[in-house]
């Protein structure tokens, strides 16, 4: 009963293992009204209760929800979906979304669905297209909304229905034929271009891009983009940068992929989960060293880079916000000397040397 089923939604998943492991608190998946948060969470002590579950899994279900999708853009994080997959199910966090406030979705169910499901697998489950469907496409009727005004009638209601039966408050939606999903599909993770990739792509874009031939309309387009009308360079946000890649690739495809081909190489970039990898394509320069990267300083994220981890990788430190980089520059000493763990200022002197030659 605690398997995790290919449609169903995240919030039926936690819902039933919290409630098949005697559970009572489903705060993480419902509000106060009754209705299943959007971007769910498991409660810190109740993580235990997911470990042994395959972190691919996690991260289909959350996918199926419409949550922990691959970041839209060629210069996003390639990782920052993978993150949230111990974000709901290990850390406890609430509001780890932009959108978590008031945003929150009816409970939604085919009771047909779930007679065939008791029947098949002895139990009951809630689909993920449900979260934003009013139809059921394969017994062509309306879903029935659980009305419950409250938490707690909500979960007696939602346990009744995984049970097979309608409870007395629930309304059927009065609507017939086809419904729209509003997101629940995957979105493709495209390969990102590491910052170090990003800089030099704008460095030939200002150099080159202007000199190509191509349409009058584009090349207004990327003068726009690319220069100020003083004719000075103009400072570059993400989304300009790729408005100006993508209408270079249109012209010039060949030129554009001999480019990116010839200064850099496609590579696994990972996150750890336990003993589990993630992985994601990621760009990077061939003649990169990522252990001695320092944009992080001008803004930039990256997977890869290495600088700080070789630094302190060894060392025990009180975590605070500044980066220890930017610590050093400013104290000229490095901050597990004023933060120390152990009531010692000790410090490997490799370490240390290490981490002054890569300022």
């Amino acid at each position: 009963m605690k398997q995790l089923q290919g449609d169903e939604s995240v919030q039926s998943f936690i819902f039933r293992v919290l409630m098949l492991n005697g559970e009572s608190d489903f705060a993480g998946v419902l509000n106060r009204m009754g209705e299943w948060r959007a971007f769910p969470y498991v409660a810190s002590v109740y993580s235990h209760l997911f470990r042994h579950y395959d972190p691919e899994n996690l991260l289909s279900v959350l996918q199926r929800s419409a949550i922990a999708n691959p970041v839209a853009g060629m210069f996003s994080n390639p990782l920052s979906h993978f993150e949230l997959v111990p974000t709901v199910f290990r850390n406890g966090v609430e509001n780890y979304s932009q959108q978590t406030q008031n945003n929150f979705l009816k409970v939604n169910f085919c009771a047909d669905c779930i007679a065939v499901d008791l029947k098949n697998f002895g139990f009951g489950y809630f689909r993920a297209e449900w979260l934003n469907q009013k139809y059921c496409h394969h017994h062509e009727k309306a879903l029935f909304n659980l009305t419950g005004k409250s938490q707690s009638v909500a979960v007696s209601n939602i346990q009744q229905a995984l049970r097979g039966d309608i409870p007395t408050k629930c309304k059927q939606y009065d609507c017939y034929g086809e419904q729209t999903s509003l997101g629940t599909d995957v979105v493709d993770n495209d390969v990102k271009f590491a910052p170090c990739v990003q800089k030099r792509l704008l460095h030939w874009l200002r150099k080159n891009c202007l000199e190509l031939d191509g349409e009058a309309n584009d090349k207004k387009r990327i003068t726009s983009i690319l220069k100020r009308k003083t004719g000075m360079y103009a400072q570059v946000d993400d989304v300009q940068l790729e408005n100006v890649c993508n209408i270079t690739k249109a012209s010039h495809p060949n030129l554009f992929k001999a480019f990116v081909n010839e200064q850099s190489e496609e590579i696994d970039t990972v996150f750890k989960l336990d003993s589990h990898l993630f992985k994601s394509k990621l760009r990077v320069l061939k003649e990169r060293n990522c252990s001695t990267c320092m944009l992080h300083r001008e803004g930039y994220q990256c997977s890869e880079s290495k600088s700080i981890d070789l630094a302190i990788k060894n060392t025990t430190y009180k975590p605070i916000q500044e980066n220890p980089c930017d610590y050093y520059l400013t104290k000229k000493r490095p901050y597990w000397n004023d933060y120390p763990l152990h009531e010692t200022n000790d410090i490997n002197d490799d370490v240390w040397a290490l981490f002054k030659n890569s300022i």
